[in-house]
């Protein structure tokens, strides 16, 4: 990939219920919990755990409306994309296809103050997320 840099920024999780979810990671140590925001292209509400410095864990908590994510939240595999944040997206984007990736879906998102983001399977169907800087 010539101008793609891709920078690790979270590991998207499901979850069934937000507030409990939160609770456990508090439990558990973690105290940089940012506000939960509801993501409207994606039908979900959405938090970030801070498990290392500038590294998260997203929590996603998904509506009865969004099939797909209940379906694999079903499968017990609650662990499903890592997220990246990206300079200039449309590049990286083609940078991908060019590579074997497809994209799923692009949306603004309230998660990070209306910057565009994308979906994208890999080759071998890993799940990413870009987020534009």
């Amino acid at each position: 990939m010539n101008n793609t840099k891709l920078r690790a920024h979270h590991i998207g999780c499901l979850t069934s219920d937000m507030q409990s979810s939160i609770a456990a990671y508090r439990k558990l140590g973690f105290q940089n919990i940012s506000e939960v925001t509801f993501v409207s292209s994606q039908k979900v509400k959405v938090c970030f755990v801070e498990i290392k410095q500038g590294f998260y864990l997203e929590l996603v908590e998904i509506s009865e409306t969004n099939h797909a994510l209940q379906k694999i939240f079903k499968s017990n595999n609650p662990y499903y994309h890592v997220g990246y944040l990206v300079d200039g997206i449309d590049v990286c984007i083609a940078d991908l296809e060019l590579e074997g990736y497809h994209i799923v879906s692009q949306f603004d998102s309230e998660a990070f103050d209306g910057k565009r983001c994308a979906f994208m399977y890999s080759p071998e169907m890993h799940l990413i997320e870009l987020i534009e800087e």
